[in-house]
């Protein structure tokens, strides 16, 4: 049922032309080196950028400097409602260093924009990406991709399983067994007989219950406590340990 994608959506968001190319022009040359293929949109405006399907975006190359809403602010609003998209700020100033923290961005460049450090920044996307993994599954006849990341939790109803994401539910005939046995890897665990629940989101540390971010709440049975709180713990480290390794 696991995927694998290779091709990754690039925003570049700058109102001067020649930085503007420059960067895409950076981007062909970087991806030209890996099997991964470019899928890039051009914006000349924060407006500009905001009003397409901002979401679909895997990388975004952001001015800080435009005309009308700035980088920074276009970023806060991409951000508030999607996380998983990476941000690079690409500017004159470094005025806004610490601010990028807001959005978690990947990484902050000043222009005029070097080489090596901007084909630094696409290996250290690449890496992440890599890890980004998507799984099909059977929906009523029609085959329907999922990212991992996208999945909150995972529901038992009889011989069904229901996936519920941030972007809705997808019902499949696949049982909870299988998605256990290929998703455990990934950092998916079974606090309950009935779900599979994805650690990220997880509020907290698990005692009695455990929250999900969609605000699922789940009792956790008293002999399985400990055992549920020692495995949220390991997988959290897990990951923690592979993101400094990145």
């Amino acid at each position: 049922m696991l995927d694998k994608n290779f091709t990754v959506n690039i925003a570049v968001c700058d109102d001067d032309d020649y930085e503007r190319n420059r960067i895409i022009e950076l981007i062909t040359k970087g991806f030209s080196k890996t099997d991964y293929i470019e899928n890039i949109d051009r914006f000349v405006s924060g407006e500009d950028f905001l009003a397409a399907d901002i979401n679909k975006y895997d990388l975004v190359f952001m001015d800080i400097y435009m005309t009308g809403i700035n980088g920074m602010e276009t970023a806060k609003q991409l951000y508030s409602g999607n996380k998983r998209t990476k941000i690079v700020f690409c500017t004159t100033s470094s005025d806004f260093g610490v601010e990028s923290y807001d959005v978690e961005a990947m990484r902050y460049l000043l222009k005029p924009i070097e080489e090596e450090k901007f084909f630094a920044v696409l290996d250290f996307f690449f890496k992440n990406f890599a890890a980004k993994k998507t799984i099909t599954v059977k929906c009523d006849r029609i085959d329907e991709t999922i990212a991992l990341d996208d999945i909150i939790w995972i529901e038992s109803q009889g011989h069904k399983s229901v996936i519920h994401t941030n972007d809705g539910e997808y019902t499949t005939r696949s049982s909870l067994a299988e998605f256990h046995k290929e998703l455990e890897p990934y950092g998916f665990m079974k606090p309950v007989r009935y779900a599979l629940v994805s650690i990220s989101e997880v509020v907290g540390t698990p005692n009695k219950t455990m929250l999900l971010t969609d605000g699922t709440e789940f009792d956790i049975p008293k002999d399985k406590r400990v055992a549920i709180r020692n495995e949220f713990a390991d997988i959290k480290y897990k990951r923690l340990i592979e993101n400094i390794g990145s």
